[in-house]
């Protein structure tokens, strides 16, 4: 059987474009009730080490402006906006927003995917290895979308190759 790819992917084959691919033309997957426990479990936990005021707005944020803001104020400024989830409750996901942004402004990595793969490493160190799947999902498959096309995709989570 032959897999033709979408067009953007055979424009431009980078590493992004094929992560895209993968999260956009892959099932969505169900994580098992242990992974899901182990997720909140994790996000809970994670949410509770950051070390600063964090304020939860519904406006877009980018990485660079969350920067900005915390460099002037110390307040780690997360965006709400398009927050739904098929897994997490709204603030949930609006917390897993926060460790993951903290995750970027504490080991100095960027938007780009090598500053995703970085942040999804480090998520990976103190998370259970049974959410590692979700992980990657939701880090760097998501991010790769971003990059790859300008625009968030509708969230999933995706068993990848690459987790």
């Amino acid at each position: 059987m032959t897999v033709s790819l979408p067009a953007f992917v055979a424009a431009v084959p980078t590493l992004a474009h094929t992560l895209a691919t993968e999260y956009l033309t892959a099932p969505a997957a169900a994580p098992t009730p242990s992974e899901l426990i182990a997720l909140r479990q994790w996000i809970n936990a994670e949410f509770e080490q950051i070390p600063v005021p964090v304020i939860f707005q519904d406006a877009d944020l980018d990485l660079p402006s969350m920067l900005e803001r915390f460099d002037a104020d110390g307040v780690l400024a997360i965006s709400t906006a398009n927050i739904s989830h098929p897994w997490l409750i709204d603030a949930e996901n609006a917390m897993f927003r926060a460790v993951h942004d903290w995750h970027h402004l504490h080991i100095g990595a960027d938007s780009t995917l090598d500053g995703e793969r970085a942040t999804f490493e480090h998520a990976r160190k103190s998370a259970p290895s049974e959410i590692s799947w979700i992980l990657f999902s939701e880090i760097v498959l998501q991010a790769a979308v971003v990059i790859a096309t300008g625009e968030f995709a509708a969230q999933k989570f995706v068993r990848a190759w690459g987790a």
